[in-house]
């Protein structure tokens, strides 16, 4: 029986996970993908997905995205995007088959998050955002140039925020480093100055944050 050339196996694969990876070169070689996990990894463009016309999941945090331009040739059922660096989802309602949506954690323009995000849940959309106030802490870092998502998670059993660097700028390992804040520090931080919430990271993180932040 012939053996299948490396290339030919590479061609049926419908599930793939890239994890702390720079850049997405090589994905062409996955024409068949059903569902694609990215994990930390940066720089992602979705150009690059613009030729796996197979997916119809995705999923991306911590990947430094911004644009959303490449998917709109994609018949996406499902995109989960939480703690990126996406300001407008303008692109995704240009696909009809959407029906689930996470933003949580991302920079989301105020026309994004006042006006497209409800007219997608009037389409049948089920979108999960993040609420008001950490929304406006994740933007305030964002247009200081700081890529820290200000998110809840929903596995503490206690009151308070998570932040979270977005990319590899800052950390190898974005997805592991996540403090804890409790919520009067995050009130501080909406309105504060935002260097105080670099003790929160390790130190190396925190060096690296605050040489970021103009002064």
């Amino acid at each position: 029986m012939p053996r299948r050339s490396p290339l030919t196996e590479l061609e049926g694969v419908e599930d793939l996970h890239i994890s702390s990876n720079a850049g997405l070169a090589g994905l062409d070689a996955f024409p068949s993908l059903d569902l694609l996990i990215l994990v930390a990894c940066d720089p992602v463009n979705t150009a690059q997905l613009s030729r796996c016309k197979s997916l119809s999941t995705l999923e991306a945090r911590l990947t430094g995205m911004s644009g959303l331009e490449g998917l709109v040739g994609l018949n996406l059922l499902s995109c989960y995007v939480p703690q990126n660096c996406i300001r407008d989802i303008g692109p995704l309602m240009r696909i009809e088959r959407l029906r689930n949506l996470d933003v949580t954690g991302n920079p989301l323009s105020e026309h994004t998050y006042n006006v497209l995000i409800p007219e997608l849940r009037k389409r049948g959309c089920r979108v999960i955002m993040s609420e008001r106030f950490e929304w406006g802490i994740t933007c305030r870092f964002h247009d200081a140039g700081i890529p820290i998502s200000c998110y809840k998670n929903k596995v503490d059993n206690r009151d308070g925020y998570r932040l979270g660097t977005v990319g590899l700028r800052f950390t190898e390992s974005p997805h592991f480093e996540h403090p804890y804040i409790t919520t009067s520090q995050a009130e501080a931080l909406a309105k504060g100055d935002l260097r105080h919430a670099f003790s929160h990271f390790e130190h190396d993180v925190a060096q690296r944050l605050s040489e970021a932040l103009p002064s």
